[in-house]
């Protein structure tokens, strides 16, 4: 008997994931979050991620740049956000990082008993 999607996700316990945001002074933790998938699309994790940077980074005149838009002239971006995927054991594994100076914010994508 072949079972519909729906079947399968109710005999199946599917775990909630998480993005475990920590932000670092040198190797200092200065700030660690949970969050949970279902709240936060992957453009809205870049986007708090670059917020958090700028707040602990870039001075205000460094992140004013990087809102303006002046015509002939290549816009300034400050922060870079990468993005690594990998398949570990049969499981999904995605990373975000973004590094400047002497801060750098990871997000890692966790299962609700991988949380620390």
């Amino acid at each position: 008997m072949r079972l519909s999607t729906y079947q399968l996700n109710r005999t199946m316990k599917i775990e909630d994931k998480y993005w475990e945001v920590v932000c670092y002074r040198h190797l200092k933790e200065i700030y660690k979050t949970s969050i949970n998938t279902k709240h936060i699309s992957e453009k809205g994790l870049k986007t708090f991620i670059e917020t958090l940077m700028a707040k602990y980074a870039l001075s205000d005149d460094e992140i004013v740049e990087q809102y303006l838009r002046i015509p002939f002239k290549k816009p300034k971006k400050y922060i870079h956000i990468s993005r690594t995927s990998e398949f570990i054991h049969e499981q999904l594994h995605i990373t975000f990082m973004t590094q400047i100076a002497d801060i750098s914010i990871l997000a890692n994508l966790k299962t609700k008993k991988d949380l620390t």
